[in-house]
């Protein structure tokens, strides 16, 4: 066993609905070759699901994006969530994210995020996912999805 091979560390921050903080969980779920970090400074990665619902939820995530820039290591930013569907071609043309994902893709996150590349892949909005979500990272209590994805009539 090597102990000097560390995974990478992946901090995902999470905006909007209950059904966002359960997509967060899926991702989690489905990193095998990453670690997670429930601190955004040690993070190599951050994920950042959006909700574009509010206004105030796409501003504070457009807000938080700038922040990451402070942060003495700067992470690779990956979005994703609905904000993908109406705010992401423009962060990705201002490269204000390195790459995002559509809510179709989320229970591939770990082959996304060992792809060096800028990527934008938005998926579709019919994916219904497959994953069961054993463990809550970070919640003292869990949900039960009843929705798949986002229609925009929160």
């Amino acid at each position: 066993m090597n102990f000097l091979d560390t995974k990478p560390k992946v901090y995902f921050k999470t905006f909007g609905c209950r059904t966002n903080v359960f997509d967060t969980q899926v991702m989690m779920s489905n990193l095998k070759d990453f670690e997670i970090t429930q601190n955004e400074k040690d993070a190599n990665v951050v994920v950042i699901n959006s909700c574009t619902v509010t206004n105030s939820a796409d501003s504070t995530a457009r807000g938080y994006i700038n922040s990451l820039n402070k942060l003495p290591k700067k992470p690779r930013v990956i979005f994703t969530g609905c904000g993908v569907w109406t705010k992401g071609e423009n962060l990705f043309k201002e490269e204000k994210v390195d790459s995002l994902f559509g809510h179709s893709e989320k229970e591939n996150i770990n082959e996304l995020l060992k792809n060096d590349e800028r990527f934008f892949t938005a998926g579709d909005l019919e994916h219904i996912d497959e994953t069961i979500v054993e463990e809550f990272v970070g919640k003292s209590r869990a949900f039960i999805k009843i929705q798949e994805g986002c229609d925009f009539r929160c």
